[in-house]
């Protein structure tokens, strides 16, 4: 099994799609060097007080960039070109005359990308949006107060949960289509998935089994007397993703078996 986790890592490092994720880190300063251009009479509209945080710019700086799914959509295309494409490639059936059992690929895959993004999002978040927030304090003390937290950390500890857990969510999305459909459908329907929640989350008849739906009414709570609602909707999204994710892991390894030698 060790051996298995080796040879995933090396082809992992290799992927310049894993350096384009890393590539990627350098958004983080990008955000607060357009803030420190912006105008004098621009502000962000922050809902808890004058002043922005360390702790509420430390998801701020992520979200932005997600919001427009650039993240998910680069974890999708890493994640598939270690699935769908080598699957395209024959290279995937390298594995069968040494591996017996073909779900200890598919666990090797989604837990290196897991571990891969957990790591990268740790450091994105807390490391890089924390200098962010340094720049962003010495070029606009208007706008970041330059303490860690108002009484609002309740929030934006819930708020750094969920973008976690969403990219859980499409990793182990994109791991399984990956194993089902060409690249490209794979990538299309990622991002399907992903626009078409973002957009239908609030219809009456389905959001209540969208997981989208779930994250919308915690990112709404953003009031110190609406904390309960968001730590409630918080767990209630992480906690469908923890059973949608399962499911795909287990409905993933039935896949894996099907595929022909």
């Amino acid at each position: 099994m060790t051996a298995l986790y080796r040879t995933e890592l090396k082809k992992l490092l290799h992927r310049r799609e894993f350096w384009i994720i890393t590539a990627a880190l350098s958004l983080s300063i990008i955000l607060p060097l357009a803030l420190s251009l912006a105008p004098d009479s621009y502000a962000i509209a922050y809902a808890f007080g004058p002043s922005v945080p360390q702790i509420a710019y430390n998801v701020i700086g992520y979200a932005f960039w997600e919001a427009m799914g650039v993240f998910v959509v680069l974890f999708a295309i890493l994640t598939i070109s270690l699935t769908s494409t080598e699957i395209e490639s024959h290279y995937f059936y390298l594995y069968f005359p040494r591996v017996n059992d073909r779900t200890r690929v598919f666990r090797s895959k989604l837990i290196l990308l897991l571990v891969f993004a957990s790591i990268w999002y740790l450091f994105y978040t807390v490391v890089l949006n924390s200098l962010g927030y340094a720049v962003f304090c010495h070029a606009r003390p208007d706008m970041a107060g330059g303490f860690f937290s108002d009484g609002s950390h309740s929030y934006w500890i819930c708020m750094w949960l969920l973008y976690y857990f969403e990219l859980v969510l499409y990793i182990t999305l994109s791991v399984l289509l990956g194993f089902r459909m060409k690249p490209l459908a794979a990538v299309v329907s990622v991002l399907l998935v992903f626009y078409g929640t973002m957009l239908l989350f609030d219809l009456p008849l389905v959001r209540y089994i969208i997981p989208e739906y779930y994250k919308q009414q915690a990112i709404k709570s953003d009031s110190l007397s609406a904390l309960p609602s968001a730590h409630l909707y918080t767990a209630l999204y992480c906690g469908i993703v923890t059973v949608v994710s399962w499911l795909m892991y287990v409905f993933g390894k039935k896949q894996i078996m099907k595929i022909e030698a």
